[in-house]
C-alpha cells in the first residue's frame, strides 16, 4: 500500500473517531439536561368507543326536525323557481303567438318585446340566486346547530365515562361492534331535547335545485 493511501485512511479514521466522540458527548449532555421533556407512562390499551352518525341523524329528534325544515326549504325554493319559470314561459308564449299571427307591425316592436323578455329573465335569475343563497346559509346554520348539539352532549357524556376517544365510525375502516355506543348517545340526546319533535322527514335526501334556471325559452320566429 503506498504512502498516499495510508495517509487517506488515517485521516478518515481520525474524522470518524472525532464524530463518535462528539456524538457521545452530545448524548451525555442531552441526558443530563433538566429541561428535556419526559414522556408520561400510559397503558398500551386505549379505551375508545364509536358512534354512527347516520343512525343519530335518523333517530335524534333535533336532527329529524332539521331534516324536515331543510326539506320544506328545498320545496319552497323549487316552487319559487317554478313560479319564475312559468312567468317567463307565459311571456315567451305570448310573443311567439303574436309573431305567428302577424301581430307585430314592425321588427322594432318585436325586438322590444324580446329585449323585455331577456331583461326579465336576467332579473329572475338574480332573484332566484339570492333566494337560493339565503336558503344555503340557513341550511348551513341548521347543520352547525345539529353538530354542536351532538358534540357538546358527547363531551358532557364523556366527563363521567372518561373514554380515551369517542370516534365517528366513518373515521376508521373497522371497529368492534361491541364498542358502538350510538344507541346510548341517541337516548341521551333525546332525553335532553326540549323542543317539539316533528318526526322523521318523508325522504332522507334533501336536494336543492341548481342555481342556474333552465327557462326552456326559444326565441320566436317572426312571421313575414
Amino acid at each position: 500500500m503506498n504512502t498516499s493511501k495510508l495517509l487517506l485512511i488515517s485521516a478518515t479514521a481520525l474524522a470518524l473517531a472525532s464524530c463518535a466522540s462528539n456524538g457521545s458527548d452530545n448524548g451525555k449532555k442531552a441526558s443530563n439536561d433538566s429541561t428535556a421533556v419526559k414522556a408520561e407512562a400510559f397503558e398500551s390499551t386505549i379505551n375508545i368507543r364509536y358512534v354512527v352518525m347516520d343512525s343519530i341523524s335518523k333517530n335524534y329528534k333535533l336532527a329529524q326536525n332539521i331534516a324536515n325544515k331543510a326539506q320544506k326549504l328545498a320545496t319552497e325554493l323549487q316552487t319559487y323557481q317554478n313560479q319564475l319559470q312559468n312567468q317567463l314561459q307565459n311571456q315567451a308564449n305570448k310573443i311567439q303567438q303574436k309573431a305567428q299571427t302577424n301581430g307585430y307591425l314592425s321588427q322594432a316592436s318585436y325586438d322590444a318585446d324580446m329585449k323585455d323578455l331577456e331583461q326579465k329573465s336576467n332579473s329572475f335569475q338574480n332573484l332566484y340566486a339570492q333566494r337560493e343563497q339565503a336558503a344555503a346559509v340557513t341550511m348551513d346554520q341548521m347543520q352547525r346547530e345539529l353538530l354542536d348539539s351532538i358534540n357538546n352532549f358527547i363531551n358532557d357524556y364523556n366527563k363521567t365515562k372518561k373514554y380515551d376517544a369517542i370516534l365517528y365510525r366513518d373515521a376508521g375502516i373497522f371497529f368492534n361492534p361491541a364498542l358502538d355506543i350510538t344507541a346510548e348517545i341517541v337516548e341521551g340526546l333525546n332525553a335532553r331535547f326540549t323542543g317539539e319533535a316533528l318526526g322523521a322527514p318523508a325522504t332522507d335526501d334533501i336536494v336543492l335545485p341548481s342555481d342556474k334556471m333552465d327557462m326552456g325559452l326559444q326565441a320566436p320566429t317572426l312571421k313575414k
